[in-house]
């Protein structure tokens, strides 16, 4: 941090008014004063701890167990822990404890928490410790915002409109009425913004009332409540004061604060911009004259309201403590305020430390002199009855003179938030992986407790920090600021840093004109994705991972697919190990916050976007910002689609198709009918349709090598090759921004480090992109990758090239063992994961009876180093080490893995068949570096591909002279290498020592990059580990040479092919080897080798614990339970137990290796002989084990690194040994940050022995530096190895004595193990291993890569041959076709059932668990993928089952509920089961239409014809399942064609038939919907009533006794009775949106244009508009998405211009639009609310109730309210029906009616359904119509002066409402309308119901109609929300929003 600011009496300097009288007298400070009890945590605590120490006092902090990391607890001086519970820091007892028992002088209280807790300040001063602050009386009064007020107006402040504490809902009700709405309910206690809820009418107090209430209850313990009056646009300003005690108050100037989310700051300033000097003056006055009442003491703030249009201020409260947003003063005043709160206390002479308040305290005094006194402290003045009573503003007072401080410059501060801003500012804890503050400098400080490695807790704010930037002028601090964001990185946990960047550049803000609304108009954006669900051990990972770090147990991670990575990122032209997220078995849902390109590759999954078709592999994808990109299980379209087709054929099966018994349609007139027209065939209707609206994709490659590539032995080729596999990629362009930890973002989950948050992704993660290149072009545009070049995943057999060695040879294996490795199938089992494949197969026969001294099992060997890749033996089990694997082990490896074909092993999925087969070195190496080459091509794009001419094993084989480095990666290259018979040892040789003669080398191969040294026999001999270290130091920086690896008594030799061959490495090596024993001479035998000391705690807690679980969990009984100590004591003859602790407390243990269980952990042996106690290791291994456990496994002590599965004897615990973000003080472990590891090679660990409880406090003590390790370093801190030699020579016959004792207690403890059944090498039984093979199969070695050696007596650790196949049930239970309606269950892994969670019969509902499921060490949950009922339930504990294997089914009990709401969504979700049959539902509404009559369904397909058109679907490609709406049934209002069906307008004499549909019918009938009929309608399409019809009214079934709604009525009606899910209307003046709003449905109004209206009789033709009715936003948004499209044919379609784009986009940024505003979003817009007298119910107070909480909820869901003048709209809709626009409607039916002259009788005589002639026409109708043609009515000029009005009209509206708002918030309708009174005078209530209706298509705007509710009378209400046009996408956003939701109580969203 920058030092604090400057001294007071530098800075504060009395102005010459002030005078300069003598401040009350101070006590002179009493040095020493000390120390401070900081009660506080978090970045106010790390401040004041640094001004206290700029005073020379030392502080105490407190802090609780989960604020151990923060940055105030090893800033303090000292740390008292308060314990665990987060409530300790309000904990006045316990804090006063603290301070007493440290010895505090005085405390500290910060801001929040005690801070303003009057009783907390008295219990302080009561135990002698002085309250630096404000004393406990001014808390007390300004403690309640009533209290305050009371105040404010006594001092002659200005205050607003209020009313006194308000009782219940009904008062407040009527305090707002009085007050003036809006109005805001507050809590009377607390502050920062908290128990604050706006409302803006009766409805919404009522609401509020409640939320705030609870909320200042259970804040504050206060739900008392007042209501004051809201100002819209306000301005947040506070003025800082400082005071004496005395009467003294200062003025430091004042701040702006409006930057708010919630109510509480984000971003504050000073001083406050745009501010007159006048008030300015007058707001410090008032803020002075105020506090100085009461004696103000010490540091506090006074705030304001400023209203931003008439600038007066008015007082909102009082803060008495320091407060957050102080640094911006300090900043530009130079005061330390913390620091003189400190002085203050101290008492320290005031006129030494700050002359202003020294002055002001003068001043102070001879004014009270003067008028008698002062009110006493603690205030005066109104009480809060008096001053809440008043609902007008107080007039303010002239204020005294005020001291003030002056302001140099501008500061502006932002706060960085540990939370989501796109999620409500949801808090967002966890582990800050990075957290990168910018450089400070004089013009940037930063106040933080937070940096990278700390946890951001959930009990407590989430506040990281804050960035304050200052400069001479406001626009270089904002300049600074807006570098200083860029420069700040949050990673691990979501932060408002992207919000805090756009606030800093947002116009409004710059221009300094902002309110506190800022934030509700800046839509919260991310370059991020953001993780909904997050599959299957989802990781992020990079390539080639966390490299040379293997020596000290750091695993590389990275991809396990190497090439779909790679290749991924080359596509998207990233760097090949750019950052991607990794998916096994199944996939993660998410959302993209950015526009960007992605590619999937590996293993298909089956992947859509926004529930599209699938997704292509291996191409890339754009990604539209806001889109959901779901990726599920593996891709298996074969078995997908006979699965639903067999579910869809059971439903199918059981339609009844209900036939006609006459014709559907009623029959036509003499109109102009077309006979014998069919309906279109469904294919001939793709043509209109985009591919990518259909489900097409892209298949093939560019590259023409590449087509049929892998024809051939596979037989596979396209779709039908995949559907194997288990992993695959997600890359992203520019890839995924995680930090590095140790050279890669790699994640390490065992570590706890690497990727998003050091594990597998959660739910809620945001994944940061990299903002610079996320949206930037792609090499590759939407090619896909070459099929030659794409690995096939389909097989469930894999051939893998090996290299034989490091130990496939004959001493270690016999001869027909090692053939077998190579003829053999092995099988993966379910433990398998990214640190090990593990296999079945056969039993090795082993060459050798034991591995030596290093265990008792053939397979053991001494800990050596693994190569990843390696086919490790645990016991006769093989395990193929991966990617997060050990580096160390003590396990034979008779074959690695070749690195170009590693990606097969890890996609091999559990059941998979896999065999080994051994290529050549020079093949392997080959095939690695045409893989390399492939790498180094794909991201220059497909020519540089093709340039590499045919794949590398093709190319190495042609004519003599072709060069060998050329040719792209072959994926199947190993089909074609030839058997290898290389041997495994490369090569022999020995080395002459002094004293031990001649030491046997042996070179083994370790892979195609590593070869590994053998040094001696296999036997533990230091002198074995001195070769090996002399070994090391020869060949490290050779050329070629990589990372070298020790173990105890071998070396793994990392080697780069390409530059070192593998010849000339093994040479290299050789030649070194020879001289091995002559450079130990050389060197004296001797090492650095420190001495480290650790605590340990003997036979622990910890320990004790863990065994307990283990023996709960895994198995019960064991030789090593219920004590390993105590198996420890037996095993090794000691008399007791103690004697075991006191060995461990003699022994030096040597450090032979590091990584022994990752991490840092030690090998280490006891230098001394007579110390090597020896043990055998669990099995089965434990499935956990603490960080810092100490174990004992074979003679090698480990300690634990990190929280891990293992199998060492655990003895006790001691400190962490492994310090990953470098939190621990260099000082106290002696190794920089950069250096997590504790040990080093040769080290020797020393163990004191103590209690838990004195280890709990060494550990506390530890982390914060205070305890430092002891380490005898420095140069005599050396290990010599001659001595250690002449040290057994001396002590040999007492160390043989001692073995020969160890040895007998080890044979009696084996032959115990016999006589029990336990197998050699304390191998467990079968059923032990078998019970803990899932989640316990982690090692018995401390590998913990598979499940301990053996489980039988001969260390068999994996299944018979015979048991390894995977058991299922039956296959003719399998074969059992579906019940009817029903879906099958099925594992999609092969896995073991762990639990069965439901029975047969049982009831479930969507998402339940039915069971789990054990695979790949993951517990895998199987879900109800529907409500239903359990059928066939198959599945039980410890079954077996393959991937096809049916667990279960769940059935619908009947159609009915198969069919349940008829939503689009639910409809979808049935029919991709085969739940449902296109066939089933469509007969469903089929039938339902007809019963439904002919007042909803004027015509019913025939049954015939949607047989027919349902065969065509089922014809087309896919069977039409990939269409967006296959199997939808809609419906169509009867003046819409459809071929084949008479359209009648609902005249029965205009009946003709259409050959061809109208082109929005044929649309959806492409997109694979199927028309179900025609709905009635007002005839001819003129009124909005519904009852114009022969045919009858349709029933409202939301009010029966109501009108739907016209002229689109049918179609509401059969959406709202739920005959179709949607349904087509049109919209010429309302009848789009007011039968939605009569029937609670959504109504669509598109732009007029934007859909076609070719082949719609038309009403007004220019204004026509087809409109949606649907149930939901999302709903009508899909049927958008099809009917969407320019038609040419169509002179009134429109393209929409592309200015409109930015008007409608979700992003929150871009330019400016009219008004200044920036463009609206569906979270921040800004809505016009009628004004009087346009404003109407007609006197429904129902409606009148409805719309204003409608209009609540909008200000809720991110609204900003605005009234308007709806004039220039009201003109507009007045030309409709009054104006010549009516002629229109003559032109298109007039020339019929003129043909069909009335016969109709005097209107009504044809009874209650209206009066129609005999043509069918309605009376009305024909008057309406008829008008319109008459030449005496309107004349062609009448019509030139209605345009020319209504474009008046228009432009007037933009220039009054659009150019002010963003959407109108419309009433639908005034009022519902009964059917009886609507028959009794139609005309006036069609005016009535159009009255918001009639303007929107003359003015051409959009407009979306949703419910809102119900009134008392139970009858729908609707609003609709209208925009200019093509604004679809932000309406339908808003809609989105406001359907969330709905419902909800005022303040739940908050």
């Amino acid at each position: 941090m920058p030092p604090p600011p400057h001294d007071m009496a530098a800075a504060g300097t009395p102005p010459a008014s002030a005078g300069a009288a003598t401040p009350p007298p101070s006590a002179a400070a009493s040095p020493p004063w000390g120390p401070i009890l900081v009660a506080n945590r978090g970045e106010i605590a790390v401040r004041i701890i640094r001004a206290a120490r700029s005073l020379g006092l030392p502080t105490i902090a407190v802090y609780t167990a989960t604020d151990a990391s923060s940055g105030h607890v090893a800033a303090a001086d000292t740390a008292v822990c308060l314990g665990d519970a987060s409530a300790a820091y309000t904990d006045v007892a316990a804090l006063v404890a603290a301070g007493t028992a440290a010895g505090a002088v005085a405390v500290h209280p910060g801001y929040g928490f005690v801070a303003e807790n009057a009783a907390a300040a008295d219990a302080f001063e009561a135990a002698g410790i002085a309250w630096v602050g404000p004393t406990p009386d001014t808390i007390r009064v300004f403690g309640s915002k009533h209290g305050a007020r009371a105040e404010a107006v006594a001092a002659g402040v200005p205050v607003l409109p209020a009313s006194a504490l308000v009782a219940d809902a009904a008062a407040a009700v009527a305090a707002a009425d009085a007050v003036g709405y809006p109005v805001l309910l507050k809590a009377t206690a607390g502050g920062g913004g908290m128990g604050q809820v706006p409302a803006h009418s009766a409805a919404g107090v009522a609401a509020a009332f409640a939320a705030a209430s609870s909320a200042g209850a259970s804040l504050f313990g206060d739900g008392r409540l007042y209501v004051e009056k809201l100002v819209a646009a306000a301005r947040h300003v506070e003025v800082q004061v400082f005071g004496d005690g005395h009467g003294g108050v200062v003025a430091l100037g004042d701040r702006d604060c409006s930057v708010q989310r919630r109510r509480q700051k984000v971003v504050e300033e000073a001083p406050a911009p745009r501010l007159s000097d006048a008030v300015r003056r007058e707001m410090a006055a008032a803020a002075a004259a105020l506090t100085a009442r009461g004696r103000y003491r010490s540091a506090g703030t006074v705030e304001f309201l400023v209203d931003s249009a008439s600038g007066a201020f008015f007082f909102l409260e009082v803060n008495t403590r320091i407060q957050v947003e102080a640094g911006v003063t300090e900043t530009v005043t130079g005061v330390d305020l913390v620091g003189g709160m400190l002085r203050l206390a101290r008492r320290d002479p005031i006129a030494d430390w700050f002359p202003a308040l020294a002055a002001a305290g003068a001043a102070a005094g001879a004014a009270a002199a003067t008028q008698g006194g002062a009110p006493a402290d603690g205030c005066a003045g109104a009480t809060a009855g008096e001053a809440g009573a008043t609902a007008t503003a107080a007039a303010p007072a002239r204020l005294p003179p005020v001291t003030t401080v002056p302001m140099r410059g501008a500061a502006i501060e932002a706060r960085v938030y540990a939370e989501s801003p796109l999620h409500g500012y949801r808090p967002s804890p966890g582990t800050l992986t990075a957290m990168t503050w910018p450089p400070e400098s004089p013009t940037v400080r930063v106040d933080t407790w937070a940096a990278t490695g700390c946890t951001v807790s959930p009990d407590f704010d989430p506040l990281l920090g804050k960035i304050i930037a200052s400069g001479p002028t406001r626009a270089a601090a904002l300049a600074t600021l807006a570098a200083a964001l860029a420069a700040t990185t949050v990673r691990g946990v979501a932060s408002n840093v992207e919000l805090l960047s756009t606030v800093v550049t947002h116009e409004a803000f710059v221009a300094g004109v902002y309110t506190t609304a800022l934030l509700d108009g800046v839509t919260p954006t991310a370059c991020a994705v953001e993780v909904l669900s997050p599959g299957v051990q989802s990781s992020l990972q990079d390539h080639p991972g966390r490299v040379g770090l293997w020596r000290v147990g750091v695993s590389p991670s990275g991809a396990l697919d190497a090439h779909a990575l790679v290749a991924g990122n080359g596509l998207l032209g990233n760097e090949p190990g750019a950052v991607a997220l990794e998916m096994t078995v199944r996939g993660p849902t998410l959302r993209f916050h950015v526009a960007t390109t992605v590619v999937l590759s590996g293993a298909r999954l089956a992947a859509s976007m926004d529930d599209g078709p699938p997704l292509p592999w291996w191409t890339p994808i754009p990604v539209p910002a806001g889109a959901v990109l779901t990726i599920g299980g593996l891709y298996r379209p074969a078995a997908a689609v006979t699965a639903a087709a067999a579910a869809a054929a059971a439903a199918a099966a059981a339609v009844v198709w209900e036939e006609e018994g006459e014709a559907d349609a009623p029959p036509a007139g003499a109109g102009v009918a077309t006979p014998g027209a069919t309906a279109p065939a469904i294919g001939a209707a793709l043509a209109c349709l985009d591919p990518a609206a259909v489900g097409g994709g892209v298949d093939g490659g560019a590259l023409s090598p590449a087509a049929g590539a892998h024809d051939g032995a596979d037989g596979v080729e396209g779709e039908a090759a995949e559907g194997g596999g288990k992993v695959a990629y997600l890359t992203v362009r520019g890839g995924f921004d995680a930090p590095h930890y140790l050279g890669s973002a790699s994640t390490f989950p065992i570590g706890h480090f690497g990727g998003h948050a050091g594990t597998f992704l959660a739910a809620g993660d945001l994944l940061p992109l990299c903002p610079a290149v996320v949206s930037t072009p792609t090499p590759w545009g939407t090619t896909p990758l070459p099929r030659a070049l794409r690995p096939v995943y389909a097989p469930s057999s894999w051939t893998v090239a090996v290299l034989v060695g490091p130990h496939g040879s004959d001493d270690i294996f016999t001869p027909t063992s090692l053939a077998a490795l190579f003829t053999a199938d092995y099988h993966v089992q379910t433990a398998t994961n990214r640190l090990g494949v593990r296999l079945t197969g056969p039993t090795p026969e082993w060459a050798r009876p034991s591995g030596g001294d290093a265990g008792l099992h053939p397979s053991n060997m001494h800990d050596y180093p693994y190569a990843v890749g390696a086919v490790n033996f645990s016991g006769n089990t093989p395990i193929v080490l991966m990617a997060d694997g050990p580096s160390l082990g003590g396990f034979v490896c008779p074959m690695t893995v070749a690195s170009a074909d590693l990606w097969k092993v890890a996609a091999a999925r559990p059941g998979d068949r896999i065999r080994f087969k051994p290529v050549a070195p020079t093949d392997a190496a080959a095939a690695a570096a045409a893989q390399r080459r492939t790498w180094a091509a794909i991201p220059r794009g497909p020519a540089a591909v093709a340039a590499l001419g045919g794949p590398h094993t093709a190319a190495a084989a042609r004519a003599a002279g072709e060069p060998a480095d050329s040719g792209w990666w072959d994926p199947a290259w190993v089909d074609s290498a030839a058997v290898s018979a290389a041997p495994a040892i490369l090569a022999t040789m020995t080395t002459p020592t002094p004293g031990a003669g001649d030491v046997a080398v042996a070179l083994r191969a370790s892979g195609d990059t590593h070869v590994l040294v053998e040094v001696g026999a296999c036997e533990l001999d230091l002198l074995y580990r001195f070769l090996v270290h002399e070994l090391a130091a020869a060949l490290e920086g050779g050329d070629g040479i990589g990372e070298l690896c020790p173990g105890v008594r071998s070396l793994l030799v990392e080697f780069a092919p390409a530059v070192a061959p593998l010849a000339a490495v093994v040479a290299r090596i050789a030649e070194l080897a020879a001289g091995l024993g002559a450079r130990l001479a050389a060197a004296a035998g001797t090492v650095p080798s420190r001495v480290v000391h650790l605590p340990l705690a003997f036979g622990d807690r910890w320990t004790a614990a863990e065994l307990t679980r283990y023996a709960r969990s895994v198995r019960a009984e064991a030789p090593y339970l219920p004590s390993n100590v105590e198996f420890v004591r037996r095993i090794n003859g000691l008399p007791s137990i103690e004697a075991v602790g006191e060995v461990l407390a003699s022994a030096q243990y040597l450090v032979l290796g590091l990584g022994d269980v990752y991490l840092g952990a030690p090998c280490a042996v006891p230098v001394d002989p007579r110390h090597r106690l020896v043990t055998s290791k669990f099995n089965p291994a434990r499935t956990h084990t603490p960080e810092g456990a100490v174990g004992i496994g074979g003679a090698y002590m480990c300690i634990y690194g990190t929280e891990s599965p293992g199998g060492y004897q655990l003895v006790g615990r001691t400190l962490p040994i492994w310090d990953t973000y470098g939190k621990v003080p260099e000082s106290a472990r002696g190794a920089p940050p950069s250096v997590p590891w504790l040990l080093r090679f040769f080290d020797r660990v020393v163990f004191d022995l103590v209690s838990d409880e004195e280890l709990v406090e060494a550990r506390r003590q530890y982390a914060r530096g205070d305890l430092k390790l002891t380490i005898e370093d420095g140069p005599d801190a050396v290990f010599s190895y001659s001595d250690h030699a002449r040290f057994l020579e001396e002590n040999a016959e007492s160390i043989a004595a001692f073995s020969s004792s160890q040895r007998a207690a080890y044979d009696a403890e084996a032959a115990r193990w016999a006589a029990a059944g336990e197998g050699a090498n304390n191998d467990a039984g079968a059923a032990a291993a078998a019970a803990a093979a899932g989640a316990a199969a982690n090692g018995g070695s401390e590998d913990a890569a598979g499940s301990p050696g053996a489980t039988g007596p001969d260390g068999d650790g994996g299944a018979s041959p015979a048991k390894a196949g995977v058991a299922k049930v039956p296959a003719a239970a399998d074969e059992d076709p579906p019940a009817p309606h029903s879906v099958a269950v099925t594992a999609g892994v092969a896995a073991s059932v762990w639990t069965v969670l439901v029975s047969d019969g049982e009831a479930v509902t969507a998402g339940q668990a039915l069971v789990t499921l054990e695979s790949m060490k993951v517990e895998l949950t199987i879900e109800a993928p529907m409500d239903g009922i359990v059928r066939r339930l198959r599945a039980a504990p410890g079954d077996r089952v393959a991937a096809e294997t049916r667990l279960c089914d769940v059935a619908a009990p009947s159609l009915a509920a198969a069919l349940g709401d008829g939503s689009l969504p639910h409809t979808r979700s049935m029919l991709r089961l085969g739940v449902l049959s296109a066939d089933g539902v469509v007969a469903a509404a089929h039938a339902a239409a007809r019963a439904a009559g002919p007042s909803v369904f004027v015509t019913v397909t025939p049954a015939a014809v949607l047989r027919e058109r349902l065969a065509a679907l089922a014809a087309t490609p896919g069977g039409g399942r990939a269409l967006p709406l296959y199997g939808i049934p809609f419906a169509v209002k009867d003046n819409i064609d459809v071929a084949g069906l008479p359209t009648t307008a609902a005249c029965p004499a205009f009946a003709y038939t259409p050959s061809v549909s109208a082109a929005a019918v044929v649309r959806l009938e492409a997109a694979g919907a199927v028309c179900i009929g025609k709905t009635n309608m007002d005839q001819f399409a003129t009124g909005l009533t519904g009852t114009r019809s022969p045919y009858g009214v349709p029933l409202n079934v939301a009010a029966p006794d109501y009108i739907p709604g016209g002229s689109s009525s049918g179609s509401a009606a059969a959406v709202a009775g739920r005959v179709v899910p949607l349904a087509l209307g049109t919209d010429t003046a309302g009848s789009g949106r007011v039968p939605a709003a009569m029937t609670g449905l959504v109504g669509l109004k598109p732009t007029k244009g934007l859909v076609s209206t070719r082949g719609v009789v038309p009403a007004c033709r220019s204004l026509d508009v087809v409109s949606v009715f649907a149930r939901s936003v999302a709903d009508a948004e899909a049927v958008l998405d099809v009917l969407a499209a320019y038609d040419a044919a169509d002179p009134y379609s429109r393209v929409p211009p592309a200015a409109a784009a930015p008007r409608v986009a979700d992003g929150g940024g871009g330019d400016s639009v009219a008004g200044g505003r920036l463009p609206a979003t569906p979270g921040a817009f800004t809505f016009g609310v009628p004004a009087a007298p346009h404003l109407t119910f007609d006197g429904d107070e129902a409606s009148a109730a409805a719309f204003a909480a409608a209009v609540d909820a909008a200000v809720r869901r991110g609204g900003t309210a605005v009234e308007v003048d709806m004039a220039p709209l009201a003109a507009a809709a007045a030309l409709l029906y009054g104006g010549p626009f009516v002629a229109e409607r003559a032109a298109a039916v007039g020339a019929f009616l003129a043909a069909h002259p009335s016969t109709a009788e005097p209107a009504g005589t044809n009874g209650d359904a209206g009066a129609y002639d005999a043509a069918g026409i309605d009376d009305t109708v024909r008057g309406v119509i008829t008008r319109g043609g008459d030449g005496r009515a309107h004349s062609a000029a009448d019509a030139y002066a209605a345009a020319a009005a209504l474009a008046a009209h228009v432009r007037l509206a933009d220039a009054t409402i659009w150019s002010r708002v963003d959407v109108l918030l419309l009433p639908s309708i005034p009022r519902p309308v009964r059917v009886a009174e609507a028959r009794a005078d139609v005309l006036a209530a069609n005016a009535l119901l159009g009255t918001y209706t009639n303007f929107v298509n003359l003015a051409d705007l959009a407009a979306l109609a949703l419910p809102a509710g119900a009134g008392a009378d139970g009858v729908p209400r609707g609003v609709t929300l209208v925009a200019p046009a093509w604004t679809e996408a932000l309406l339908l956003g808003i809609g989105r929003r406001w359907e969330a939701a709905a419902g909800a109580e005022a303040g739940a969203e908050k």
